[in-house]
């Protein structure tokens, strides 16, 4: 009996990303199919909710785990010019969380660099 597109789909969420991306190179090997995109669709919108992680994570486990080569555009905007959201100084967050009662430590660049490598 075969199963149904909705019992696959419930079988690949819960896969994890390393396990899918096993199954798509077993797909494109026993079908004789690619699944890369062309260059021009590569870069994909940011993703709502999660902030890219788990568009990230992919990539990640394709690109480091997998070997597969990095095909980088170059001289092209290929987001079109995507409104990523307001920039703020560090003064004006300073400020905020000042007036909010956050609780932080300012550090300079070399310590954040540090304090994120010890992590």
């Amino acid at each position: 009996m075969a199963l149904s597109k909705e019992e696959i789909l419930d079988a690949i969420a819960e896969m994890s990303v390393i396990d899918i991306v096993d199954l798509i190179e077993a797909m494109e090997e026993k079908f004789g199919v690619s699944a890369a995109a062309p260059v021009a669709a590569a870069a994909p919108a940011a993703a709502a909710g999660d902030a890219g992680g788990a568009l990230g994570s992919a990539l990640c486990v394709w690109y480091l785990h997998h070997s597969k080569e990095r095909n980088i555009s170059s001289g092209r905007d290929a987001m079109k010019g995507s409104y990523l959201g307001p920039s703020f100084s560090n003064e004006e967050i300073e400020a905020e969380l000042n007036l909010c009662g956050a609780k932080f430590k300012k550090l300079s660049e070399a310590d954040l660099v540090e304090q994120v490598a010890s992590v």
